[in-house]
C-alpha cells in the first residue's frame, strides 16, 4: 500500500487518493478529494493507539467509499 506522510496528514496514494489524520484514542478525519467523501470519527478506546483498531477502520472507511461509489453510479 503506497502511502507517505507530511505535515500531519497521511496520503494514501491510489486513483482516488485518501488524505486522512490520525489521532489518539480513536479520533480520525478521512479525505478523498476526488469523490467529495468526508468521514469523521469520533471514538474512545482504551489505548491511544492501537494497531488492531486502525486496521479496522480502514477497512470499514474502504467499504463506505466503495458503497458510496456505488450508489453514486446507480
Amino acid at each position: 500500500m503506497p502511502i507517505h506522510y507530511r505535515s500531519k496528514w497521511y496520503v494514501l496514494r491510489a486513483d482516488s487518493p485518501l488524505m486522512f489524520g490520525v489521532g489518539v484514542f480513536g479520533q480520525n478525519v478521512f479525505i478523498d478529494r476526488k469523490n467529495q467523501i468526508v468521514v469523521a470519527k469520533f471514538s474512545s478506546q482504551a489505548l491511544p493507539m492501537d494497531e488492531r483498531r486502525i486496521l479496522l477502520t480502514m477497512q470499514g472507511i474502504a467499504a463506505i467509499r466503495d458503497s458510496l461509489l456505488i450508489a453514486q453510479e446507480a
